[in-house]
């Protein structure tokens, strides 16, 4: 059966064939990434989160996690709250919004998301080989420019 729209082109049928195997590739990555330890009960990627933290340089806060991944900031501030009760982001004062903290990885979270780095480096090596560099360069290349047509859809 046919689940498509009968109106697209075949330029819009590949994108939604495009779309429907990144949702199949999500799941089953954030299921990995469950067993792994890299995704919590909610579904919310630690490893994501605090590589996101620890590449703003201690200047990250909830409301920009949250807008980079367009979740709701209480989705965020959920993870933020249980990544700060294991020891591995701590806050910092913010002299221009006094609301909301700095967020910055603590050694423990450092030493964390090296642990999970190395896991999701293991996954990749296995994952990748006999792959074509090219082919995930382009694929990579068009994700990233659907990523930013959507932030663009939801700004306007």
């Amino acid at each position: 059966m046919n689940f498509s729209a009968s109106n697209l082109s075949e330029s819009e049928r590949a994108l939604e064939t495009l779309i429907w195997d990144v949702f199949q590739t999500f799941f089953r990555l954030q299921g990995i990434g469950r067993n792994l330890g890299m995704v919590s009960d909610e579904g919310l990627g630690a490893w994501n989160l605090m590589r996101s933290i620890a590449a703003a340089g201690g200047e990250a806060h909830v409301s920009q996690l949250a807008a980079e991944r367009a979740l709701p900031q209480e989705s965020v501030k959920k993870m933020v709250e249980q990544l700060i009760e294991q020891g591995a982001v701590a806050t910092a004062k913010n002299l221009n919004n006094p609301r909301e903290a700095f967020l910055s990885l603590t050694p423990q979270g450092e030493k964390q998301l090296s642990i999970l780095s190395g896991k999701i480096e293991r996954l990749i090596k296995l994952l990748g080989q006999n792959l074509d560099t090219k082919a995930l360069q382009q694929s990579s290349q068009t994700l990233q420019d659907i990523q930013q047509r959507l932030a663009r859809l939801s700004t306007s």
